[in-house]
């Protein structure tokens, strides 16, 4: 297990990174991805103050999952509405994809992902119906709900404290106030997203995402808390996908519920 390490705490974050290119004689299909590399002092110049910005509550257990001791994720202050965090759930470091969930589920890493065994799937004969999140008598039981509510939102239930799943509308904010850039950290591709409110960044690896049995890669999808209202069997979540130099985003996606994508919490300062 890597020793997890603030890679991007407030302003000195963003300093701490030199950016190398990637030699220009690599045959490595990723030749053209320019390196992350952490500079910090062995020591990691742990800040004894983080515990403001984790959502730990007081009581040091918010930002624990599965067993997890350290490694904790932390709240970067990115100038927005919400800050993000540091890593995605069930993940130990920024470049970890962490564990794959259907949207509205809070047990990850199914053995597949498919609309059989998606939790809010029930089957009458040959017909397949939603019992939860459902807005249209076709596709299930109306109960008007448009977004995840928080025993549902596995960002709440993992971290707790002020911790959620973001909104399409959060995503949205972080693609107009933040440049974004294919990189690699540790050897992992994903995305440099950084502020021009404040210059701090946050990595997003391109974890990909699952159906049935086989995962895409090369991507990064990552869930929101919203339902498709014009088609109940899809939500809402963000695609970043890079092609050189060239990054495309899509922050109003739609994908089958059933799917397992990563999700990247926001810690949300007002929430009461």
């Amino acid at each position: 297990m890597k020793t997890f390490k603030t890679l991007w705490m407030l302003t000195a974050m963003f300093c701490s990174f030199s950016f190398t290119a990637c030699s220009s004689d690599d045959d490595d299909e990723d030749s053209y991805l320019y390196e992350v590399n952490d500079d910090d002092d062995e020591d990691g110049g742990q800040d004894s103050d983080t515990d403001s910005d984790t959502g730990k509550g007081g009581d040091g257990t918010g930002g624990s999952q599965g067993g997890q001791t350290s490694n904790q994720p932390v709240a970067i202050d990115l100038g927005l509405s919400v800050k993000w965090a540091s890593q995605n759930v069930g993940a130990e470091s920024s470049e970890e994809a962490g564990e794959y969930y259907a949207w509205g589920e809070t047990t990850g890493n199914k053995s597949h992902y498919s609309f059989e065994n998606y939790k809010w799937l029930r089957q009458s004969g040959y017909k397949y119906y939603y019992t939860k999140y459902c807005t249209n008598s076709d596709a299930g039981i109306i109960d008007s709900k448009t977004f995840l509510e928080d025993a549902d939102d596995v960002a709440k239930v993992k971290w707790g404290g002020n911790w959620r799943m973001p909104t399409q509308d959060e995503f949205r904010e972080l693609y107009m106030k933040c440049s974004i850039v294919q990189t690699k950290l540790f050897d992992v591709v994903g995305f440099l997203v950084t502020s021009h409110v404040n210059s701090n960044s946050i990595f997003i690896p391109a974890a990909g995402w699952y159906n049935m049995y086989v995962r895409g890669e090369n991507t990064a999808y990552y869930w929101t808390r919203d339902l498709s209202t014009a088609n109940n069997d899809y939500a809402k979540y963000m695609e970043i996908e890079g092609y050189g130099y060239d990054v495309n985003v899509d922050y109003n996606g739609e994908k089958q519920r059933f799917y397992g994508l990563p999700v990247r919490p926001v810690f949300d300062d007002g929430l009461q």
